[in-house]
């Protein structure tokens, strides 16, 4: 979709930067180790997806 520039593809990042923002959110709280590398990936997939956003 961002490679065709698709109707949707900005719709679609800030919906996954939403989404990944809300589960790094949710992961952060849990002191389980698997728990925090989560959240760590959910924050790099927010930053990513706002960056495309912006693009």
């Amino acid at each position: 979709m961002l490679a065709r520039e698709g109707e949707f593809a900005q719709a679609l990042c800030t919906l996954c930067a939403l989404v990944c923002d809300a589960c790094a959110r949710q992961c952060s709280t849990h002191d389980f180790e698997p728990c925090q590398i989560c959240a760590g990936a959910c924050i790099a997939c927010t930053l990513a997806c706002r960056d495309m956003v912006e693009a």
